[in-house]
């Protein structure tokens, strides 16, 4: 007996398309739901410093990477205790009326990467963040993702100005404003980084990612991650 197509093809298709046609992540997602039950299990976010601090740690020293790591990792922890303070809240009631913070904090794993797909040394962390959370009485609730997504830029921006500061203080260096798309706000580099050096076009980007939702339509294994647009 021939099998159907697979549970979300078409929504897989739909979302697709959006990607395609420049939509971001989570609305190409939300415009296939309807083709696709999913039981969201996670959110996956991505850490990577700005080219020009994953550049300085490829190609420096055992100390220069050291400090690199050191500013990399306490900054993604302020990034989580924000996260925690500020957006992450459980819902509860009907339709999840009511929300509250989820005063034990988060469950999350994080591990880190050292290269990208392509092989090229790129540092980077991991963080998966489970949508539970523990309440005050003790019983645990979900956590409202979309407060999550709708974060990600500010979560991104602190981020970059944490690492930012952290190795410029660890290393005695400095950051100056730099144009990287004409017409747009300067963004803040490494100072004295020469210009060449920084991977244009479509290298990796920096900052906290869009987190990819983590499930499947049965809710017992992952779904692929959200591919991102080109800039």
């Amino acid at each position: 007996m021939r099998g159907g197509p697979p549970a979300g093809a078409d929504a897989d298709r739909i979302e697709d398309a959006r990607l395609a046609a420049g939509d971001s992540p989570e609305k190409a997602y939300r415009a296939g739901a309807l083709g696709r039950r999913v039981t969201v299990t996670g959110v996956d976010f991505v850490f990577r410093p700005q080219p020009g601090i994953y550049l300085l740690w490829a190609l420096g020293d055992e100390e220069t990477r050291r400090v690199i790591e050191a500013g990399h990792e306490r900054a993604i922890v302020r990034v989580l205790e924000w996260i925690e303070d500020e957006v992450a809240v459980i819902r509860y009631g009907t339709d999840g009326i009511y929300r509250v913070r989820p005063p034990g904090g988060l469950v999350a794993a994080r591990f880190r990467h050292y290269e990208a797909r392509s092989g090229m040394p790129l540092l980077h962390d991991h963080l998966l963040l489970s949508v539970k959370g523990q309440r005050l009485e003790g019983t645990w609730g979900s956590i409202h993702t979309t407060a999550l997504y709708e974060n990600t830029v500010a979560a991104s921006a602190l981020y970059n100005e944490l690492v930012a500061a952290e190795v410029c203080e660890g290393l005695g260096l400095a950051t100056e404003p730099r144009t990287v798309t004409p017409g747009r706000r300067p963004v803040m580099k490494i100072a004295g980084m020469p210009h060449e050096l920084i991977p244009q076009g479509r290298s990796p980007r920096s900052g906290g990612e869009p987190p990819a939702r983590r499930g499947s339509p049965d809710g017992s294994g992952s779904r692929r991650r959200p591919r991102r647009p080109s800039a």
